[in-house]
């Protein structure tokens, strides 16, 4: 069997990290590996349900057979997931590195800032004649930060140019920082440099907005160079000077370490070259001719965008009750899904829990045998049913990229979609997260309707009427939780239901604790509080999402149970993720 390598990892919708799988996916099948990334949707952390069910998807790491493994560490927000996998890693007791981070116990392939970030500002002193650079680095202490400001003092250095603390400002790796910087720039608290050079693109891109908002005209009054040469951000303006591939080289690098931890044999790492480019920030492209680009790659994405948002899929799935009618739907939106590599969507064998113990499911690692709802191979030709086994996956005649992301609702686990493409052709559609989460919302609710029927029987054989009202009941809170943005009235449930209001509300108070109005407001409160964390949408749109047309009273809602507005909690929680 050829050898597989795990690749650990967040952020697969965007290009940066969908370039860093191709070239790693390339190495490895240039030394005869395949390469599974395991990743989920959801980057950020509270102690929620849903959390907890992204997460799962780690136990595949016991579940199937891998040789080796590279985590990428630093792309969680989740720091103690990091710990957690890494610790999975040590338990199994085979061959691990970190990719561009560092943890105890564990090699490391590590970008060369400093080398790097020293060519990015020698360019401005020597092409430009500048002296007078300020560098925006990352945090202090952290690796990459320390590590790019080094390379920063040495191009002064080899110049002749006298270090100056003053023009050294340790930033975020993100926004934040580079609004400060240049509303301290253009107020006069900090004297207008020649020139700035930033640890990152997203800083080095905000702080060009923000000068550009106040006035000042980049690169005439200010150069700016970036670092990371991200292909996300190739299409903003102005396009950035900035150096391109480093982490691609750091990728193809740790395939390389851990082939030799596997086997005792160097390996020669494929050709990447770093290179700076030349963009409209720097002062090289007077005629600002690369001021503003629109990449093949960003107008195919924007395409396939509109076509996922004008697409039948959503309301085809919402329409779903069986399993045959989910496979119908999804066989008729396979479209959205690029053509040129396989699919299996894969069920545990117990997705549809235990009826007689119904808080007992299954929310930690998936059954080894599951079922294929669909299958669709690189030909196109579409397959239901079928089984595939966790500890003996099937493999293609030559070295794959394998995607392995999780099917769940909450903290249910239900099961997991594979995508394998060739190892040079990777690619993963933005809205695949989306498109995954309805496939699982519409396994939620055929287990749901299953229940309901064999609720339906029991309460007919059942001389206990109180028993299926609980099971009806708890059924009925879980859609209160899926869709509290929905009109939620007692009445009109406890006519569903068959019984009189007054009955309704005793029994949903006696089962839940809670009445059932307070229940709809925590549903919702609770809604209203996640898009806060996780969206950048106004309070009024959140209002509208979570069922409330008065933005007054949901403002009033909200701050009796949060003790505070809508707008501080999402500062706070922007200021927690910050620390």
């Amino acid at each position: 069997m050829r050898k597989r390598i795990a690749f650990l990892t967040m952020w697969t919708d965007t290009q940066y990290t969908l370039d860093l799988i191709r070239v790693m996916g390339e190495q490895a099948a240039v030394l005869d590996y395949d390469l599974y990334v395991i990743t989920h949707f959801v980057n950020y952390y509270n102690a929620g349900s849903q959390i907890v069910g992204e997460e799962n998807i780690y136990t595949l790491l016991k579940q199937m057979h891998f040789d080796g493994a590279i985590l990428a560490g630093g792309s969680y927000y989740h720091t103690e997931l990091t710990d957690v996998i890494a610790g999975t890693l040590k338990d199994m007791d085979i061959p691990a590195i970190m990719l561009d981070c560092e943890k105890e116990g564990f090699p490391c392939a590590i970008q060369d800032s400093r080398e790097h970030f020293r060519m990015l500002t020698e360019h401005f002193i020597t092409e430009h004649g500048f002296d007078d650079i300020i560098c925006l680095t990352g945090p202090e202490g952290e690796h990459h930060a320390m590590q790019r400001l080094s390379g920063y003092c040495d191009a002064l250095e080899k110049h002749g140019i006298p270090l100056d603390e003053k023009k050294v400002f340790y930033g975020d790796f993100w926004l934040d920082s580079a609004k400060k910087l240049a509303d301290d720039i253009v107020s006069g608290r900090i004297k207008k440099p020649q020139a700035v050079v930033c640890g990152n693109d997203y800083m080095a891109l905000q702080l060009c907005w923000s000068l550009m908002q106040a006035g000042v005209r980049i690169p005439d009054e200010i150069a700016v160079g970036g670092y990371d040469g991200n292909p996300d951000l190739m299409h903003f303006h102005p396009l950035l000077t900035t150096v391109c591939n480093t982490c691609l080289q750091t990728g193809v690098q740790s395939v390389c370490i851990l082939h030799e931890m596997i086997s005792g044999e160097k390996a020669e790492p494929v050709s990447i070259e770093t290179k700076l480019q030349i963009g409209a920030t720097c002062g090289c492209d007077p005629d600002q001719v690369k001021s503003a680009v629109m990449t093949r790659r960003h107008f195919m994405e924007l395409q396939q965008n509109s076509l996922f948002l004008h697409s039948a899929y959503s309301s085809m799935m919402s329409s779903v009750r069986t399993l045959n009618e989910c496979i119908f739907a999804l066989v008729n939106n396979l479209y959205l899904l690029g053509s040129d590599n396989s699919l299996k969507i894969c069920l545990c064998t117990d997705w549809q829990g235990d009826l007689g113990d119904p808080d007992s499911y299954r929310k930690e690692g998936y059954s080894d045998k599951m079922t294929c709802i669909l299958t669709r191979d690189a030909g196109g030709n579409i397959e239901t049913g079928g089984e595939i086994c966790l500890s003996d996956m099937d493999e293609t005649d030559t070295p794959a990229t394998t995607l392995i992301t999780p099917l769940h609702y909450q903290d249910r686990a239900f099961g997991i979609c594979i995508r394998r493409f060739s190892s040079e052709n990777v690619s993963f559609e933005q809205y695949y997260g989306e498109f995954c989460q309805i496939i699982a919302n519409v396994v939620e609710r055929m287990r749901m309707n299953h229940v309901e029927q064999e609720l339906r029987i029991i309460a007919r054989q059942s001389m206990d009427i109180h028993q299926p009202y609980k099971a009806v009941l708890r059924t009925l809170r879980e859609k209160l939780y899926e869709d509290p943005q929905l009109e939620w009235k007692a009445s009109e449930q406890a006519d569903i239901i068959g019984i009189s209001l007054s009955h309704f509300q005793h029994l949903y108070q006696e089962f839940h604790e809670v009445s059932f109005h307070a229940d709809v407001v925590d549903a919702r409160m609770a809604l209203a509080e996640s898009l806060l964390r996780s969206t950048t949408l106004s309070v009024s749109e959140i209002a509208g999402r979570c069922g409330y047309t008065d933005i007054s009273y949901f403002m009033r809602a909200f701050r009796k149970r949060a003790g505070k507005s809508a707008l501080a909690y999402r500062r706070s929680c922007v200021q927690g993720n910050a620390e």
